[in-house]
């Protein structure tokens, strides 16, 4: 009944692991739909650019954790929803000045570190966005392209930065890309994330784009400052599937494995002595061991044995012929004989079996003992 009981309980937690784990993956999947990054299948994600990126030989790069851009890599800082801090700010400058290309999609987060040391002023107020655009001053990496996406008002105080792609929107100036020499290399700031998110990567020139970029390095997706900076945790999908391997491993062990300590009651402190102890325990030795069926057989073997001797049969006639032999001489003994083979002839051969042949093996030396005396 255990075992039962523990069966059932495994089958309904296997069940419920299978339907946690379908949950969990339909769970994960509405996750990335939501999420932003490489890994982001919805409208604010990066997987499409990504992908694109990898399925094209271009090699592209992902920077999370305590990860670091490599060296001569286009350094993606697509609007990081974390602010940077002075030494973050100094690093993406740094990786600029030695010769690199970094491109930053402005979000809702401001960056007063970075925007600092870049000396750019922005006016997210005047934002606009799905505009077409196209390139407003000579630039290698826009040259022939249109685009199309957000823009609003932005400036420099840096030497040589300047607008390089916008919209035309009359008097008020929408910017799109704005370019920003630092050192040996340069930083191009994008309103917005049209150029690289899923929603909008594939329109317009937008990829075209993107080739040009990564023939300066390989595009490293910096997804360090995506979320909230918190320390790793275990998903609690995960947390619960732990649980429930947990309960099952517990389960299986309180059904299948051995149990420690007495299995069986201890025995009684009245426990008969002498001959009748001896036998008693002897009896309880051979039903643990299961021997009664071989005792049966064996006692049932010696009786035919003494019976056809007895009565002068030889050893290989049949029990009937003994029984017709054991009748002339004593019809006592005869039922005796017929009642040990009814015994030993029973399916299920066991202690009560074991006792009619050894009472009837004593009726049959008993009858035959007074008809010797008679005789």
């Amino acid at each position: 009944m255990k075992r039962l009981g523990a069966a059932l309980a495994l089958a309904a937690l296997a069940a419920f692991s299978a339907a946690t784990a379908v949950a969990q993956r339909r769970d994960a999947a509405a996750a990335a739909r939501r999420a932003r990054g490489v890994e982001g299948t919805g409208p604010a994600g990066s997987a499409a650019l990504y992908r694109w990126a990898a399925s094209t030989g271009r090699g592209p790069l992902r920077v999370a954790g305590e990860g670091a851009v490599a060296p001569g890599a286009v350094w993606v800082l697509a609007a990081p929803a974390a602010p940077l801090g002075p030494g973050e700010a100094e690093a993406f400058l740094a990786h600029v000045r030695a010769g690199g290309l970094a491109v930053w999609a402005l979000g809702p987060e401001p960056q007063p570190e970075l925007a600092a040391r870049l000396g750019l002023s922005v006016d997210p107020l005047r934002a606009r966005s799905g505009l077409p655009q196209s390139p407003l001053a000579p630039h290698p990496l826009f040259r022939g392209l249109s685009l199309r996406g957000a823009c609003q008002p932005m400036a420099s105080t840096l030497a040589g930065a300047l607008p390089v792609a916008g919209a035309d929107a009359g008097a008020l100036p929408c910017t799109a890309v704005f370019s920003i020499p630092v050192g040996r290399g340069e930083v191009l700031v994008l309103a917005g994330d049209d150029l690289l998110a899923n929603r909008a990567v594939g329109d317009a020139d937008h990829l075209a784009f993107w080739a040009r970029v990564a023939e300066r390095g390989p595009l490293a997706f910096d997804e360090r400052y995506l979320g909230a900076r918190s320390g790793p945790g275990v998903p609690r999908g995960i947390v619960v599937l732990l649980a429930q391997a947990a309960l099952a491993a517990a389960l299986a062990g309180w059904a299948l494995l051995p149990r420690f300590g007495a299995v069986r009651p201890p025995p009684a402190e009245d426990v008969a002595t002498g001959a009748a102890g001896y036998l008693t325990s002897l009896a309880a030795l051979y039903g643990r061991a299961r021997a009664e069926p071989e005792l049966v057989r064996t006692a049932l073997a010696s009786l035919r044995a003494r019976a056809r001797e007895r009565a002068g049969v030889p050893r290989d006639r049949p029990d009937a012929e003994v029984a017709r032999f054991l009748a002339r001489k004593s019809p006592e003994a005869a039922r005796a004989f017929a009642a040990a083979a009814v015994a030993g002839a029973a399916s299920a051969a066991g202690r009560a079996e074991l006792v009619r042949i050894t009472q009837a093996s004593a009726d049959l030396e008993a009858a035959l003992g007074r008809r010797a005396r008679r005789g």
